[in-house]
């Protein structure tokens, strides 16, 4: 529970990116399935990113992350956003490393979370993954069509469910 407290607090700070801009939720909302709704999303300086933002659907079970597959576990998702030169910009993670070492409310959370002070890399992702892996979807209306033939969708949620999974 510390771990994933650790990386809710992460997942919503600015501080993560290089300009104080934007932060994971900046782009992944909690009201449109941890998705932003855009075409295509913005970056840190307003730069416009080639995709738009995945929503975040069981990341725990899931091992084709990204829209292209690229990362297999949420470790290795968690700080692709943050150091993506036009997403959040913090290609240097010392620099983000000492920037949360003189925030005051982390070193307790990183100590709660890991039992000690020390701000890292790996820890920063670790917590990161954490809450990543207890956002999880197990009871939504697709999750009950599943059992049911999908007999519980209308007539438009069968016609878009029937075009998601064609060629």
């Amino acid at each position: 529970n510390d771990g994933a407290t650790l990386g809710r607090v992460l997942f919503y700070d600015a501080n993560l990116s290089l300009n104080n801009a934007i932060a994971c939720a900046s782009c992944h909302h909690q009201d449109k399935a941890f998705a932003d709704g855009m075409a295509l999303s913005k970056g840190f300086e307003g730069k416009i990113t080639p995709r738009n933002s995945m929503a975040i659907i069981n990341p725990a079970t899931n091992n084709n992350l990204f829209w292209d597959s690229r990362s297999s576990s949420a470790f290795d998702l968690a700080l692709k956003p943050v150091k993506n030169h036009i997403e959040m910009g913090m290609e240097d993670m010392e620099h983000l490393v000492k920037k949360l070492s003189g925030i005051t409310h982390y070193p307790d959370l990183f100590k709660s979370a890991f039992g000690s002070t020390e701000i890292t890399e790996e820890r920063i992702a670790n917590a990161l993954a954490q809450f990543l892996c207890a956002i999880g979807s197990s009871n939504s209306k697709f999750d009950q069509g599943i059992d049911q033939a999908f007999k519980n969708f209308t007539a438009m949620e069968q016609m878009g469910k029937e075009l998601f999974f064609s060629e």
